[in-house]
């Protein structure tokens, strides 16, 4: 799962540098305004790296969640994303806490391989269900947990 987004990260990284390259070659280079051209250049890539992960934050390919509630004592909690909440189970890997961002395909019921990108860490959780709302999680959680 990392390794995709990795290659995303790649790509968007590859693609500023194409436009960049492509801007400067319009920009003429005399001797009084070399100096200028390299300052420019510096900037540029250093804007570059500042941006591109958040571009590869905000990725097409994968949903995204905050964890809202993780008692203790239960492998279920829920999290909150821009389809409403998922109730879901650690299975392996990372145990998330409180506040931690899932970044996954857990739009789906099933195992999925999930990564944390808070804490640069891989996962597998068990989508239990997706898109409900608060109550409705909360309720399918106390099915699960007592």
């Amino acid at each position: 799962m990392r390794k995709r987004f990795e290659l995303i990260h790649f790509g968007l990284f590859l693609a500023y540098l194409i436009e960049i390259t492509a801007f400067m070659r319009i920009i003429p280079i005399t001797n009084c305004n070399l100096d200028v051209y390299g300052k420019m250049k510096k900037l540029i890539f250093v804007f570059i790296l500042l941006s591109t992960p958040l571009s590869f934050a905000n990725s097409a390919y994968a949903e995204h969640a905050e964890i809202v509630s993780y008692p203790s004592g239960c492998d279920y909690f829920i999290a909150n994303g821009h389809h409403g909440y998922y109730l879901l189970k650690w299975h392996k890997g990372y145990t998330p806490s409180l506040g931690d961002v899932i970044l996954g395909d857990i739009d789906a019921n099933g195992l999925k391989d999930v990564y944390y990108p808070l804490k640069n860490r891989e996962g597998e959780i068990y989508v239990e269900d997706y898109s409900m709302s608060k109550s409705r999680s909360l309720e399918h959680y106390k099915e699960h947990c007592n």
